[in-house]
């Protein structure tokens, strides 16, 4: 009986797949890609259950300026991330100016001189 000699084991990584799109860009469209496609499907479900009220331009200009407020200060964060100069503030300016036109609806804006005032 003779003994055959242990295997060698090759601890060495593959080498690298050479494919048409290298794997940081795939990874970057996938990214990108990923949560669009789950909007389009998203659409898609609601505008079959709901076409009358849901493919409507009303209500798409509905969601743009319901979404507005948020898409602006994405814009200012986007940019203020860019910089370098991220401050808690921004939170605090966002959550003013949500409640500032509520404000204004309700009639908050009149001057305490012109609210009913109790005579003592």
């Amino acid at each position: 009986m003779s003994q055959q000699p242990p295997p060698i084991l090759d601890y060495r990584p593959p080498p690298p797949r050479h494919g048409v799109i290298p794997p940081g860009v795939s990874r970057a469209f996938a990214s990108i890609l990923g949560p669009l496609i789950g909007l389009l499907i998203v659409i898609a479900i609601f505008g079959i259950w709901r076409p009358s009220l849901f493919l409507t331009s009303g209500n798409f200009i509905n969601v743009l300026s319901q979404a507005s407020l948020a898409m602006i200060i994405a814009g200012g964060l986007t940019m203020a991330v860019i910089v370098g100069e991220l401050d808690l503030s921004v939170g605090y300016a966002a959550s003013l100016h949500g409640v500032h036109p509520e404000l204004r609806g309700r009639g908050a804006h009149r001057r305490a001189r012109d609210v009913h005032q109790i005579d003592p």
